[in-house]
């Protein structure tokens, strides 16, 4: 190794030595702010017993909540720099392995303020429900934990299998294929279970309450069930077929599936409804048409986002090129479908108020609330399109897609209410938070 080369490397070393001392500090930071707080907060309700002689451990709640953000700061730290044997480990596993680690630790804490709401509160609401979420979500965590100990084995034997039968496709590109099967099959199986478990739960706990929706709603649930199957045999099963079309032809599965069986629930059960069945019709019908000219034109629409991510960087891989691809086409497509659906539902927002004989100035809080999202989701087609990398800078632009509309949604709010000028106020107060992100962008991607 040259000089220029050591040199280099020491350079290198110095700079993460430095970064992990400083996140080691933030980390104890953390944990002392929490400990403090926590044991103030511990303070004041022994002192508060012998003032109201109230027994209630409030301090419970925000020690297991703040406890979950504590829990994965230090997660994230153990395993980025290797603090145990098995945090070290972890770190060269699959994100599927590492975010049950997470999923693990967030069950724990949030089962556990369930648990203690439940029991701490068994005086004012004499019911007994803390274990509808432990089951529930303890099913998505069982077939996570399934996944865990046997992702290696599954993903290894279906790379294999695929490099076997398409002898052109890289290593990198079949271990993708096959960790997305296996996932998936994990999801499905999940799925499949929760249907069952729900249906033993709701004929045989809340039979026959509401036994008519009850029905519209399992058949709705299994429409829903027998079609995530099909899609499942179609995407990893009908090579054929392109996966853009695959797409199409799924959602057009749901759209024939659930929207008849909704239109006749609405007109069948009480109380009667008429109209929301045919606003969802017309407004899913939109998105499938976008999603059916898509896959249409997705080679054009290819051609086009391949010339731009060109411009804007010459340093990616061809395969990196096709994925960035697809996901410049997919937002840039949801973008102009949203701005659609954004002028449809005015429309139908108007008509309503017109019908039924309602005040006109709801549609002004609606334009207003819904063109802050909208403003939102231009911001992410923005960061793709510009290939923006430093998190402090698409932050920014996101937080300023947010900022600029809500104030404007506020002012006008101010002006229609009338009374305290309030919305400089909360303007002025934003501003500042605005400010000092754009500072720290100016000053320290320099």
């Amino acid at each position: 190794m040259n000089e220029t080369n050591i040199k280099k490397s020491k350079k290198i070393s110095e700079v993460t030595s430095k970064k992990e001392k400083a996140n080691r500090i933030i980390l104890v930071l953390h944990l002392f702010a929490y400990a403090a707080v926590i044991a103030l907060l511990v303070m004041v309700w022994i002192l508060a017993i012998g003032v109201t002689g109230i027994l209630f451990f409030w301090p419970i709640f925000p020690m297991l909540g703040w406890g979950i953000g504590v829990g994965i700061h230090a997660l994230i730290f153990g395993i980025n720099y290797e603090v145990t044997p098995f945090l070290a480990k972890l770190k060269t596993q699959s994100l599927f392995k590492i975010f049950f680690v997470f999923h693990a630790w967030v069950y724990v804490m949030v089962n556990l303020i369930v648990v203690f709401g439940n029991l701490m509160t068994l005086g004012t609401v004499n019911i007994i429900y803390f274990y509808w979420p432990l089951i529930m979500w303890g099913i998505a965590l069982a077939y996570h934990g399934i996944g865990y100990l046997t992702w290696d084995k599954k993903v290894e034997k279906e790379r294999a299998r695929i490099m076997r039968e398409e002898t052109e496709i890289t290593e990198k590109r079949a271990k993708k294929l096959a960790a997305g099967k296996v996932a998936n099959l994990l999801i499905l199986a999940a799925h499949i279970t929760y249907f069952i478990v729900a249906q033993i739960l709701i004929y045989t706990l809340f039979f026959p309450i509401d036994l008519e929706n009850g029905i519209f709603n399992s058949i709705l649930w299994g429409i829903a069930l027998v079609i995530h199957i099909f899609g499942y045999f179609l995407y990893f099963y009908k090579k054929e077929i392109a996966p853009v079309k695959k797409g199409v032809i799924i959602h057009a599965a749901l759209y024939v599936g659930f929207n008849p069986f909704n239109i006749i629930r609405g007109l069948l059960l009480p109380p009667i409804d008429t109209v929301s069945p045919f606003v969802t019709l017309l407004i899913w019908g939109i998105f499938l048409a976008f999603h059916i000219f898509i896959a249409m034109k997705y080679g054009d629409l290819q051609k086009d986002a391949e010339t731009v991510l060109k411009e804007k960087s010459e340093e990616l891989s061809q395969e990196e090129l096709q994925s960035k691809i697809k996901l410049f086409v997919a937002w840039k497509w949801t973008f102009l479908g949203h701005i659609v659906m954004y002028i449809v539902g005015l429309i139908l927002i108007a008509i309503a108020l017109i019908v039924l004989s309602l005040d006109l100035v709801i549609l002004i809080y609606a334009a207003l609330g819904w063109l802050i999202g909208l403003s939102a989701h231009y911001s992410i087609y923005w960061i793709l399109m510009i290939r923006v990398k430093r998190v402090l800078k698409w932050t920014l632009r996101m937080h300023l897609h947010v900022y600029i509309p809500t104030c404007v949604d506020m002012v006008v709010l101010n002006l229609i209410a009338g009374g305290f000028p309030w919305s400089p106020i909360a303007i002025l107060g934003w501003g500042i938070g605005i400010g000092v992100h754009y500072i720290l962008n100016r000053f320290l991607t320099k």
